[in-house]
């Protein structure tokens, strides 16, 4: 085993790509490479797109089978609240703020 010393912006970097596949990593090394010759202006490259990786998103199927049925109720019966006592209970709040400030 060989001990390799590195400087503190090296081994950030390292930190980065340790971890990468060895496709990644050769690539790297190609442009590394490059980067450092006269020629550097002549190597081109692509980008490959991105895939979404969801690892627990819904298929159509489960979305289907998940809205089947009768809809909920907001409100059971015998918890029914008047909106015009929520109203009443909500009422003068922000006219005395108001005042407090004006």
């Amino acid at each position: 085993m060989s001990t390799v010393v590195l400087e503190r912006e090296t081994k950030n970097y390292w930190d980065l790509i340790k971890d990468a596949g060895n496709e990644v990593k050769l690539a790297l090394i190609a442009l590394l490479s490059s980067s450092m010759t006269k020629d550097s202006d002549g190597m081109t490259y692509e980008s490959k797109p991105v895939k979404a990786k969801r690892l627990h998103a819904m298929t159509d199927d489960m979305m289907a089978e998940e809205i089947q049925g009768d809809p909920i109720p907001l409100r059971g019966d015998e918890d029914e609240i008047a909106v015009d006592d929520i109203v009443t209970a909500n009422s003068g709040r922000i006219k005395d703020g108001m005042e407090k400030w004006l």
